[in-house]
């Protein structure tokens, strides 16, 4: 897990470095899962949506969210749970015990980041 995320970041950086090509080895990609793309369509997707860098990544796993109380990362999904909260579909102690608990891992991520600065 380790090397494929590092791989992937790696792979994102250099997407956003080199757009053009990107957007070229993009149609093979997709064209190999089975649908057709053009360049230009992909540029804007690129551009439009940036991958992360390693930094940002790291930071988003390691940070406290504006009031200080959780990871970025976990209050991300704080608010997405609270509204399967809302709808009944899990409850408030299931959401406390994910973000209390021990399964949320951003482990993996930020040993990669740290690895990737050596």
């Amino acid at each position: 897990v380790e090397l494929w995320l590092e791989l992937a970041m790696m792979a994102g950086e250099y997407a956003n470095a080199n757009q053009e090509e990107a957007a070229a080895m993009m149609v093979d990609m997709y064209a190999m899962d089975g649908y057709e793309t053009k360049e230009e369509d992909n540029l804007v997707m690129i551009q439009d949506n940036p991958f992360i860098s390693v930094a940002d990544n790291y930071a988003y796993f390691t940070e406290k969210s504006e009031n200080g109380t959780m990871l970025e990362a976990e209050a991300q999904i704080y608010e997405a749970m609270q509204g399967y909260v809302e709808m009944g579909n899990y409850t408030a102690d299931q959401l406390d015990a994910l973000i209390t608990g021990e399964t949320f891992l951003p482990g993996p991520v930020t040993q990669t980041y740290e690895h990737a600065q050596q």
